[in-house]
């Protein structure tokens, strides 16, 4: 092997080093563009379902903080745990609808039950308040 081809593919190497590098930047630097929510940001919020026993001024307050994130940074599952905590509310149904929007579907727990004057029972027999 001659110092020409040791030459060759020293730069073959450096090239193939070179690209992988800026692929990597690119996708760096294409993440930080997607969580961005100045440039995919979350600008409808759809409530669907019923759940005349939930304020729509409590359901705001939660989904709010959450909406301030990307289109892409939103974390469906997070805020289906905070809802959760919600205790009127039983089925909860969260996605995203490309561009711009969240669709969230609430049903409510049915009670069937009064336990102890204060607390409710659902035909499965989850307690709640």
């Amino acid at each position: 092997m001659g110092l020409e081809s040791l030459k060759k593919i020293k730069l073959a190497t450096w090239r193939r080093i070179l690209i992988l590098v800026a692929i990597i930047a690119f996708i760096v630097w294409s993440l930080f563009k997607l969580a961005n929510p100045a440039i995919f940001p979350i600008k409808t919020v759809k409530i669907t379902g019923s759940y005349p026993h939930v304020s729509p001024a409590l359901l705001q307050k939660v989904i709010t903080p959450y909406t301030q994130a990307s289109f892409f940074a939103f974390s469906a599952a997070d805020l289906k745990e905070t809802l959760s905590h919600i205790p009127w509310l039983g089925s909860i149904n969260i996605r995203r609808v490309f561009p711009s929007t969240v669709v969230i579907d609430l049903t409510e727990k049915q009670p069937v039950l009064v336990w102890n004057q204060t607390n409710l029972i659902t035909a499965d027999g989850v307690l709640f308040a």
